[in-house]
């Protein structure tokens, strides 16, 4: 039997015909699991924030030219920019979310970042 879009189909429950929904549900399905520290994923969200910090400081200073550069033609302060972007900008956003949910601000758990434990 083919349904037309628009209509609908009324589902019923495998249980049998008993419209009680204590049966059908138990109490260890609501339960809340205990949230674990993902301390390896923290630690490297830091490391990532503070080389990103110091490559963004550097490639800065090497281009307004507070250190000297090696060569006229050196372009080393754009690579380190571009790097250290890369590893500011996750590293910021994720040292961010451990400590608001360190600090107990709702809305932020610590499933909020990807682990990389088993």
């Amino acid at each position: 039997m083919a349904v037309k879009s628009g209509e609908y189909v009324r589902l019923r429950s495998r249980g049998g015909d008993d419209d009680d929904d204590s049966s059908k549900y138990i109490d260890a399905q609501f339960r809340e699991l205990p949230r674990r520290v993902p301390w390896k994923a923290i630690f490297l969200a830091l490391a990532l924030f503070v080389v990103g910090t110091i490559l963004l400081v550097l490639g800065c200073l090497f281009y307004t030219g507070h250190i000297e550069r090696s060569h006229e033609g050196d372009d080393r302060w754009l690579s380190m920019i571009i790097l250290g972007s890369l590893m500011f900008i996750p590293g910021s956003y994720h040292s961010y979310i451990a400590v608001q949910t360190w600090r107990g601000v709702p809305g932020f758990h610590y499933d909020d970042i990807p682990h990389y434990d088993e």
